[in-house]
């Protein structure tokens, strides 16, 4: 269960290559044996990497019907998801039809929605928000403008 975007997406595509790929793997295990990180002789890899927004996607409903003490229909909301969850390994991203219709990814509005809260639609959702981890090492003074 992971918070970070970024940590997400590149857990998601670092997952992928490791499956996709016994070159990698293999020098990938030399590494993490020298560092004493295999699990009985073995790299572990695991079967799913689940994004947070995800889990609370698949509880919304146990959510608002269980744990919700305050009524939010008269709050007015909108989500930014993380553009590491959605872009990086863009074909697990969850979408279902009852969030604006399915044209954006689910995780976050539908738990909006499930509380009862007015969800708005804005044109800019796609947009990055700027913030970019690798910008961080590459780019340190733009970071900081």
């Amino acid at each position: 269960l992971v918070h970070c975007g970024t940590s997400f997406g590149n857990y998601k595509e670092i997952r992928k290559y490791l499956i996709e790929s016994a070159e990698l793997r293999e020098k990938v295990k030399k590494i993490l044996g020298k560092l004493g990180r295999l699990v009985d002789g073995k790299i572990v890899i695991p079967e799913e990497v689940v994004h947070y927004s995800e889990w609370l996607h698949v509880m919304r409903h146990r959510i608002a019907s269980e744990l919700q003490t305050i009524d939010m229909s008269n709050i007015r909301v909108t989500n930014h998801a993380a553009c590491h969850y959605y872009k990086m390994v863009a074909e697990d991203a969850v979408y279902d039809n009852t969030v604006l219709g399915g044209n954006r990814t689910a995780v976050g509005t539908s738990v909006a929605q499930a509380l009862g809260a007015q969800v708005i639609d804005y044109s800019t959702w796609y947009d990055c928000c700027g913030f970019g981890f690798r910008h961080i090492i590459s780019e340190r003074e733009f970071t900081r403008s």
